[in-house]
């Protein structure tokens, strides 16, 4: 687990790693586990850039949802504003959700 603190655990493998955990039958390993390894992803994912952030979402979560979810819409369109005006994003609109 000390290699989990190295900048050579990839971020997927951290995503692995608590996907993993959360399914464990040890629900001291589950809770301590995935909380501690969420710890350890959000500060790698606060060093991303917005395109960076943009991919993931595209590669990890996005892979997760089914095709009809509005989670997949949002998700889409998170990526998009991401990855900047260049690429079909822009500035967030005027509507509240």
């Amino acid at each position: 687990m000390n290699r989990l603190s190295s900048q050579n655990v990839t971020i997927r493998e951290l995503v692995d790693l608590q996907r993993r955990l959360a399914r464990t039958r040890d629900t001291i390993e589950q809770v301590i586990g995935t909380l501690w390894i969420g710890g350890v992803l959000g500060k790698r994912l606060r060093e991303l850039t917005d395109r960076q952030v943009g991919q993931l979402l595209s590669d990890v979560v996005a892979a997760e949802l089914g095709i009809s979810e509005p989670e997949t819409t949002i998700c889409q369109l998170a990526t998009l504003r991401l990855f900047g005006p260049r690429l079909g994003g822009s500035q967030p609109g005027t509507r509240r959700t």
